[in-house]
């Protein structure tokens, strides 16, 4: 019987577009469809031979009673069928999917047998009755049972059925009388040690149904002739000398094929080289007629079929794809996809195909033809260079360039992490040594090959410089060559004569067809010794010449024979120039590996990862930039945590698949890892043991730290303490207190995750929630953001939104806007009541606004606003219309805020809503207030301030009567700042309001610093302030004050004290990521270097500072930190770009400040011509005297005209000026540079009278 399901074909195509999770739910169906199916067939007394897909054949042996064996073949048939009548579709989150099945029958021979290799065995079915039951079920349409007439030949007799005649010898059953009875029947049991012949351990005791793995798929198709299943012998040792897994042998429509996998159900390193090796390897077995299709790709691995009967096997398109390529491949042709012609055309000759369509596929597609490896080139110069290891080079060129020059200086191990850089550091030590002073041998170590003395046949290959293409004289004549110059050139006899009586034996080891002469007669193991000493006194002869340095590559994998040649060669050697470098990783239990040489010093040298600025170094090397953004650098180092190998990896396979932009910023960060990375640590996981391996998957989804309890919880599992131990022997994860542990790497936690099936998935992040829920009843609140993620990947909705909500409002209060704003756009996710669609989109405009990021701001705050008016929430447009003129306000766009804020009134005013009103004014007061009309300002602070009196809004109150103080100064005297501000602070104590009294004591302090020139007052106010955030956890006022703190410092000479209040600041800034209170600090900084003398960092500071401003379209003070840039560019003598600056502030001015348009470009540019014409710098600053100016205006006119010109008459106006800025109250602001002038004119004038 051959079983096939129509549908399947749309249905993989379907569930192909949606990725892991798609080929999941192909496996999971095709498992649902086959579990009734199977049952059938043993209920019938038949059996399942193989499957294939969505597929399966199945057999009843004929006893004496063949025709009630063949009776119930058919009920077997029917009951099937009638399966699928009643259930014809299947649904799933995608949609829904019509399935039928096509059934063929057949009746004959079938020859079974069992091949047998040195360490597996293998069976196959085949047969006339299984070709023609196949050929039957082509000839059916959906539902139908077709058999041929040697079916019914042998059935018509004794068992009543009707049927049809369709064409030939084909007929469709029309009806048949089923049993009533369903037979009593128990599947056959399981020999444990039978199985053990045919799979590996791992598949006979695995709990897992399946997983996801980077597979390599390769279909091999032979000829059904005479001694095929010795071939076939000799290609299932091949698949296990090269680390694959011999899946099946099958006869079928497709003829005899046989399918190995790599990667699966075991991965192993270097997969891609494995699979190239294997399918060329098979390719040379004698009189095997073979052709092959191999694919790379994520596919399900897990098993087929029910509990009882199920195969093991590799599900996903590019699965199908492999056969696809064998069946268009010509006997002795390997033909590859894409993934492994890129992987590979380094090392291996490839031949380009034309393109082509394949079933599956829309489009043509391009494949390749395998043809052999390259000839190496050893040593070939890496492409990115090599960053931050110049101390381990020193250390190991001190050995090669001392000691290595004149003795045998010993062993230099260099250990590291896989893709830590040990071949490259050593590479870069071997090209700063010249090939005339030094001799380089490499004895590679093969993981994949570890056969007898590897890496000798292959050094010795390389130093006779012998090719595969080159014939036997060719090399025979280099050889000869070879040994004879290297002996008539060396002073020693005995050495020379050594190596000329050992040559036939260097010949065997080079290949060559050399005749032994008198080493014909001696046995194998005086042969190898042999070999041990020819091969010693080569490198003898070597060292006489020049220094020799021997590269051990990958020592930890070397054969026990050329390890014995190590030990042999470091013997008696003291006297000759050489050093050996031996590259190892460090082995599974965090131990150094160690060769067993007999004598030499040893050194050891530790790679370790690589710190930021290396790796940023590095990237801007494999992208050949000047500079990458902060975000795509940050994913990169995170995600590789430094390590070379897999941050080169990571960055290649960006900008591969085009997940970065032209400014290489990043797309996405949801991608998977690359295929190497990958195939590095899971075959490290499946080294481990099953039980510790699933402690390892469960841990996995707990993130990259993980709570013991919440994980013995999830497991019950009782100890969990000796897993945890092995765990940590193993190095998967170290422990950070006895309570919580951490996964070593981030990416063995991610690879572990991403290859455990979705539903295993969503089920375990239910487990991981409920858990937590239990474990940490009374503290929940520090789990939400915890808690809604598990709920969120569990897909429990309910839960999901219920979690994200209090995890944003929890975030919100802690002043973590990133949590916060993730948070709120995960909810926006779900589907959500209209009041909760507004509230989420107005808190995210909040945070950005926050943050500085204005423009995502103005998006979320208009989406509300959107919202809102739909549905005619008239108190909520208001809020939203004031919400979005603060983002203009900030912008700088202060027609378009005061636009708003007049519709927000109208409105307000509509429906007689006071507190939005009250609102509205003080919103309208800041905007009067930064169009310099602080007389509208005041009058709309006054008529807030008594709408919050009426409405006895107390805090409200003090916020406006502080506003009034900050703001309107000017207006109402700057001697009654201090009063208002002091009415503010009582009110905010008696309301135990801190933060409003925390943001008295910063106003206060600011009051004394600009009106009144008091350090000490104002520190002391800054200090409280302080204080009260520090209690409270009010990092944003903190942060703030902070740099204030750091500016009275400046004024005060303390700078080492000012600098380190400005770094305080702004490493505050960056932690909760807000980006606008970074300005300050940053130009502070930046004043600090100048002040120092440090031009370039000043520079390079208010850059920084001005580059925010720019990009997050925040026009606060950006006139000051263009000045002050140019202050800079005059003193760094860099006066053309001064003048660039100059004109950017007079086109800035010209649209947001016009009244300051003529004063700040006059003066800015007599500044510059200082440096060059002086008289035309006096003239353009006696210009600006000829109208009145405010006091501070006039007096640093007349100090910089004193400045430039050094005459009396301006110096003796500036000090009078002065004097009274700093010793009365004046209207306006002052800074302490102010003072500071003063006493420069006051000492100045009593110098000249002394």
């Amino acid at each position: 019987m051959f079983v096939d399901i129509s549908g399947f074909t749309a249905l993989t195509r379907e569930m192909m577009t949606k990725g892991k999770e798609g080929a999941e739910l192909i496996a999971q169906i095709i498992n649902e469809v086959f579990t009734g199916a199977i049952q059938v067939i043993y209920q019938n007394n038949c059996y399942i031979t193989t499957f294939g897909g969505d597929a399966f054949n199945a057999l009843t042996n004929c006893s004496p009673n063949k025709f009630q064996d063949l009776e119930n073949l058919l009920t077997a048939a029917c009951q099937i069928n009638r399966i699928f009548k009643e259930k014809p579709q299947v649904e799933n989150k995608f949609g829904t999917f019509p399935l039928s099945v096509k059934i063929g029958l057949s009746y004959g021979k079938v020859e079974w047998g069992i091949i047998k290799s040195k360490q597996l065995s293998s069976y196959y079915f085949k047969g006339p009755a299984i070709d023609r039951c196949a050929g039957a079920e082509k000839k059916c349409c959906s539902q139908e049972i077709i058999f041929d007439q040697h079916f019914l030949n042998n059935i018509k007799d004794n068992t009543k059925i009707e049927y049809n005649h369709i064409s030939g010898q084909y007929y469709k059953l029309t009806d048949f009388n089923l049993p009533q009875r369903v037979p009593e029947f128990s599947y056959p049991d399981i020999n444990l040690d039978i199985q053990q012949n045919f799979y590996p351990s791992k598949l006979i005791t695995t709990k897992l149904r399946g997983e996801f793995r980077g597979v390599i798929s390769c279909f091999i198709s032979f000829l059904d002739q005479p001694g095929a299943d010795l071939s076939i012998s000799r290609i299932m040792d091949e698949t296990i000398k090269y680390g694959g897994y011999f899946n099946r042998i099958s006869f079928g429509d497709k003829g005899g094929f046989l399918l190995v996998f790599f990667g699966a159900p075991v991965s192993r390193e270097n997969l891609f080289k494995r699979a190239a090796d294997f399918t060329l390897s098979i390719m040379r077995i004698k009189d095997a007629k073979l052709r092959v299709g191999m694919t790379y790709g994520t596919a399900f691995t897990g098993f087929t079929g029910n509990d009882h009967r199920a195969e093991y096997t590799a599900q996903g398109q590019k699965v199908n794809l492999a056969a696809r390529f064998m069946t268009s491949a010509e006997f002795q042709e390997i033909l590859t996809d894409n993934s492994i012609y890129e992987k590979l055309q380094e090392s291996y000759e490839f031949k380009i195909k034309p393109s082509k369509k394949f079933k599956g596929y829309n489009q043509p597609l391009p494949f390749y033809q395998l043809i052999k490896p390259k000839s190496k080139t050893i040593d070939e110069q890496p492409e990115v260079s090599l960053v931050g290891r110049l101390d381990e080079i020193k250390k190991i060129n001190q050995v090669i360039d001392g000691p290595g020059q004149k003795r045998f200086a010993g062993i230099i191990y260099v250990d590291g992490e896989p893709g830590i850089g040990k071949s490259r550091l050593i590479n870069e030590v071997k090209i700063t040594h010249p090939r005339d002073k030094l001799t380089w041998m490499k004895f590679p170590c093969d993981e994949i090959l570890r056969t007898s003395l590897n890496s000798i046949y292959t050094f010795i290959k390389n130093y006779f410089e012998i090719s595969d293409q080159s014939d036997q004289q060719t090399i025979l004549d280099k050889f000869e060559a070879k040994i004879n110059n290297l002996t008539s050139s060396i002073d020693d006899q005995e050495i020379s004569q050594e190596i000329q009586r050992t040559k036939p034996i260097l010949a065997r080891l080079a290949g060559i067809d050399y005749p032994l002469g008198i080493f014909a007669d001696l046995d194998a193991k005086a042969i190898y010794e042999n070999t041990l000493h020819a091969l010693k006194n080569l490198i003898k002869a070597e060292c006489l010449l020049k220094p020799v340095v021997i590269e051990i590559e990958d020592a930890h994998w070397i054969d026990g024979e050329s390890e014995n040649f190590f030990s042999l060669l470091s013997r008696n050697i003291g006297n000759y120039p050489l050093t050996i470098l031996a590259s190892c990783r460090f082995l599974d239990d965090g131990s150094q590996y160690h060769l067993n040489l007999d004598s030499g010093e040893q050194m050891r040298i530790e790679l370790n990862r690589l710190d930021m600025e290396s790796s940023r170094q590095m990237i801007l090397d494999i992208y050949n930039t000047s500079s990458v953004p902060e975000n795509t650098l940050g994913e990169i180092f995170t995600r590789s945590e430094g390590n070379p190998f897999y941050l080169e990896q990571i960055s290649l396979y960006l900008k591969e698949h085009k997940l970065l932009d032209q400014k290489f910023n990043l797309k996405s960060t949801d991608f998977e890892l690359p295929s190497d990375i990958n195939s590095i640590i899971i075959s490290r996981i499946d080294r481990l043991t099953q039980q510790l391996q699933e402690v390892v998957k469960t841990a996995s989804v707990l993130g990259r730290e993980f709570a013991v309890k919440v994980l013995a919880e999830m497991l019950n599992l009782q100890p969990l303490e000796p897993y945890l131990d092995d765990g940590e022997k193993q190095l998967i994860w170290s422990h950070i207190t006895e309570l919580r542990y951490i996964f070593k790497h981030a990416l063995i936690r991610e690879s572990v995750y991403q290859m455990q099936l979705k539903d295993r998935l969503r089920n375990l992040h239910q487990l991981a929630a409920q858990t937590i829920e239990q474990v940490f009843p009374d503290s929940l609140d520090s789990h939400y953001a915890e808690l809604a993620q598990h709920y969120q990947k569990a897909e429990d909705t309910e839960n999901a939104v219920k979690y994200l909500k209090k995890a944003a409002r929890f975030a919100h209060e802690n002043y973590k806007l990133d949590e916060e704003k993730k948070m709120y756009i995960d909810l926006l996710k779900y589907s959500l009541s209209m009041e909760d669609e507004i509230l989420i989109s107005q808190e995210l405009g909040f945070n950005y606004r926050l943050s500085g990021n204005l423009k995502d701001a103005e998006a979320y705050f208009s989406r509300a606003l959107k919202i809102a008016e739909q549905h005619d929430m008239d108190y909520k447009i208001a809020d939203l219309l004031i919400d979005l003129a603060s983002v203009y306000n900030s912008t700088a766009d202060f027609d378009k805020s005061i636009k708003y804020l007049d519709n927000a009134h109208k409105i307000s005013e509509k429906i007689n809503d006071k507190k939005i009103i009250a609102k509205i004014l003080k919103n309208k007061g800041l905007y009067y207030h930064f169009q310099n009309n602080d007389h509208k300002a005041l009058e709309c602070f006054q008529q807030a301030l008594n709408i919050y009196t009426d409405l006895e809004m107390v805090s409200s109150r003090a916020n406006c009567l502080a506003d009034i103080g900050i703001f309107c100064g000017y207006i109402i005297g700057l001697d009654k700042v201090l009063g208002l501000l002091h009415e503010s602070l009582e009110i905010y104590k008696q309301e135990r309001d801190l933060i409003g009294q925390s943001r008295s004591y910063s106003n206060i302090g600011l009051t004394y610093k600009e009106v009144y020139l008091d350090q000490a007052k104002s520190l002391e106010y800054y200090l409280k302030s302080i204080e009260i955030d520090k209690k409270i956890g009010n990092i944003k006022s903190q942060m703030v004050t902070m740099n204030n703190v750091g500016g009275l410092y400046m004024e005060k000479k303390e700078y080492k004290t000012a600098k380190a209040y400005f770094e305080k600041s702004l490493a505050m800034t960056k932690e909760v990521g807000n980006y606008i209170h970074m300005i300050n600090p940053l130009a502070n900084l930046s004043s600090y270097y100048h002040a120092m003398g440090k031009l370039d960092l000043a520079y390079d500071y208010i850059d920084q500072a001005l580059d925010i401003i720019e990009r997050k379209n925040f026009y606060w003070s950006y006139q000051d930190f263009l000045k002050q840039k140019i202050e800079i560019l005059i003193d760094s003598d860099k006066l053309e770009e001064a003048e660039q600056v100059n004109q950017k502030l007079y086109k800035f001015n010209q649209q947001k400040h016009p009244e300051d348009l003529d004063y700040f470009n006059i003066l800015l540019t007599a500044k510059i011509k200082s440096k060059t014409n002086p008289n035309q710098s006096e003239e353009l600053l006696k210009s600006l005297l000829i109208n009145e100016l405010p006091i501070l205006q006039e007096s640093d006119v007349n100090y910089q005209l004193w400045k430039i010109t050094g005459k009396k008459e301006y110096r003796l106006a500036a000090l009078n000026l002065y004097h009274k800025v700093c010793n009365e109250v004046i209207d306006d602001y002052k800074d302490y540079s102010h003072y500071e002038r003063y006493q420069e004119l006051k000492n100045y004038q009593s110098v000249d009278q002394g």
